[in-house]
């Protein structure tokens, strides 16, 4: 039997930010780099918070030899997926409005990337996936409402 090799966080990354990043130029190339930039900092910072006990010890392992990006070089997918309903909550949105959507929209295309490549599947996933597919509704809805609240402020002033 073969083993089979499980993709780290850093592939992951680097394959799915090559695909966003394809065909892009300017202000959008940039607005997607620094959603990468912004992601890999949050998964270093507080990809901890999602790990269950076994997940923890290999991390904290890894940091005592290796220390830098160590959380994307040994986690995998299923440790990816449960870091990002966090990663769209306010504390980690950016001010910019424009920059806190593209940063939404991205996790929303990280999450059905991650299950078109059968990386995590519905049947191992499925309250996380809902999870996050709620997390994102409400996000959307909410800048959906600011920036209608924001359009009517303006048109009565």
């Amino acid at each position: 039997m073969e083993d089979e090799h499980t993709p780290t966080i850093e592939e992951l990354l680097f394959h799915f930010f090559a695909w966003q990043a394809a065909g892009k130029t300017g202000k959008r190339l940039r607005r997607v780099q620094e959603v990468e930039r912004h992601l890999r900092e949050y998964l270093e910072t507080a990809g901890h918070r999602s790990l269950t006990t076994g997940g923890l010890g290999i991390l904290n392992l890894e940091r005592q030899f290796h220390p830098d990006d160590a959380f994307i070089r040994c986690m995998h997918a299923d440790d990816l997926l449960y870091t990002l309903t966090t990663f769209i909550e306010p504390a980690w949105l950016p001010d910019d409005r424009v920059q806190a959507r593209v940063q939404v929209g991205i996790v929303e295309k990280l999450m059905k990337w991650l299950r078109e490549h059968r990386l995590v599947t519905y049947a191992d996933e499925a309250s996380e996936l809902q999870r996050l597919v709620v997390a994102i509704y409400r996000v959307k809805r909410a800048q959906r409402t600011e920036a209608t609240l924001r359009r009517l402020g303006e048109i009565h002033r």
